[in-house]
């Protein structure tokens, strides 16, 4: 077979028509190119936005996550909101009312988490003292819940049911302070030198409007038969009364028990002990 002949047959070749039987699809160029799709576009019912929130916005919505299952998430959003109010050393322009922020945080007073108690408390910190002021009412019978449900008899038990010394002194140097803010005096209100300096206008505050809201609300003209259980103390006399109506004789037996047991609980027992002897003299000194 000669070259020119095997030349022609493979173009002949190339111009033949292949036999397609009855029903088979024809086989497909290698260059094919399939134009069986239909385009797919994803339609948004809203559009996002580019803007980022505001500071009120963000403060409104850690306030609405303070409610939120997650401890974590919770403990974050007091973190934020500490951090703005922080900043801001004021709450005139805070997105809501005081009052209403208040409402907020008081139920995390008995929250389980002791990481979420410790963060409220630095928070309530940040917040102006005049701000809470007024507004003490209303902590209050959160904070008397916060106290019973640690069960104050338990602290006069024996040493198996106190439990862990760490946490007994801390509980003891906390009740130390928290006797010191509400039964002790400011200092200078006796001094002699401010007597003299106010000479002959003593006891000037005596006759002037009163400083506290429903002064005379211990005369319990037309309200209910008091209950001195669930009472509001506001003044320093009727928290000293309630003390030591109701508390005294516990704490005293707790001090007994602390101070023999020595190291860190006896050094917290006698901080609590001076404590007490300043407010005894307090009482003693005369007016």
């Amino acid at each position: 077979m000669t070259s020119s002949a095997k030349k022609k047959r493979e173009r002949k070749k190339d111009f033949q028509k292949p036999k397609l039987k009855v029903g088979k699809a024809k086989p497909k160029a290698v260059n094919h190119t399939d134009t069986n799709f239909r385009a797919k576009a994803i339609v948004l019912n809203q559009q996002l936005s580019v803007d980022a929130p505001s500071a009120s916005a963000q403060f409104s919505h850690h306030v609405s996550l303070l409610s939120s299952k997650s401890e974590n998430q919770r403990r974050e959003s007091l973190v934020f909101l500490a951090a703005c109010l922080d900043s801001a050393k004021t709450t005139a322009a805070l997105p809501l009312t005081i009052s209403a922020f208040l409402e907020k945080l008081c139920p995390l007073i008995l929250d389980g988490s002791n990481g979420v108690r410790s963060q409220l408390l630095k928070l309530f910190q940040t917040i102006p003292p005049a701000d809470i002021k007024d507004r003490v009412a209303r902590l209050l019978p959160h904070i008397r819940a916060g106290w019973r449900s640690a069960d104050a008899g338990r602290w006069t038990a024996s040493k198996a049911s106190i439990g862990d010394n760490k946490l007994t002194t801390k509980a003891v140097l906390v009740l130390a302070e928290f006797l010191k803010t509400g039964l002790l005096e400011e200092a200078g209100n006796e001094n002699v030198g401010v007597m003299v300096i106010q000479f002959p206008t003593w006891h000037l505050h005596f006759h002037q409007i009163p400083s506290k809201s429903n002064a005379y609300r211990y005369l319990n003209i037309f309200g209910p038969p008091p209950d001195d259980k669930n009472q509001m103390l506001e003044d320093r006399e009727d928290r000293l009364r309630c003390y030591n109506t109701f508390f005294a004789t516990l704490v005293n037996d707790g001090i007994t028990i602390s101070r023999k047991e020595g190291g860190e609980l006896g050094r917290a027992a006698g901080i609590l002990v001076k404590v007490l002897q300043q407010v005894e003299q307090q009482v003693s000194a005369p007016v």
